[in-house]
């Protein structure tokens, strides 16, 4: 009786078609890391945007303290100083939040938003309630 599975030709194609398939797997997974990658470099551009600006708003609230102190500003200045500087620090966090938002995919609290509006950002809970093995991660 004759064995097809030992024939040299369907050995070679069964070889050949593993090759294929290992050669587009790691296709795949070089393309899903060069674009986690090209996610990352933007991301951190982002935030040094942000970074710069929240920079800049601080600068600018002590200029204006500076000049109020020597009778060149008024209140409403200081105001609107710190106005820009609370939005700074706001777009900051917002910079931050899709980063969080995918480093707690698995957590029971949901987005970091809502995280937040419970008072807690990134808890997780390993067990079947909040208060058992509960963890803290914190970014």
């Amino acid at each position: 009786m004759l064995d097809i599975l030992a024939l040299p030709a369907v050995r070679e194609a069964r070889r050949s078609e593993s090759a294929a398939r290992f050669v587009a797997g790691q296709a795949a997974a070089i393309l899903e890391i060069e674009r986690a990658l090209a996610a990352y470099r933007a991301r951190l551009s982002a935030i040094a945007d942000v970074e710069r600006t929240l920079f800049d708003s601080r600068s600018r609230v002590e200029a204006v303290q500076r000049a109020f102190d020597a009778g060149g500003a008024d209140r409403l200045a200081i105001v609107d100083a710190r106005l820009e500087l609370l939005l700074a620090e706001r777009a900051r966090l917002d910079a931050f939040v899709p980063a969080y938002d995918e480093s707690t995919a698995g957590c029971h609290v949901g987005s970091v938003r809502r995280g937040l509006a419970n008072g807690c950002l990134a808890f997780r809970s390993r067990g079947p309630s909040a208060t058992n093995g509960a963890i803290w991660r914190y970014p």
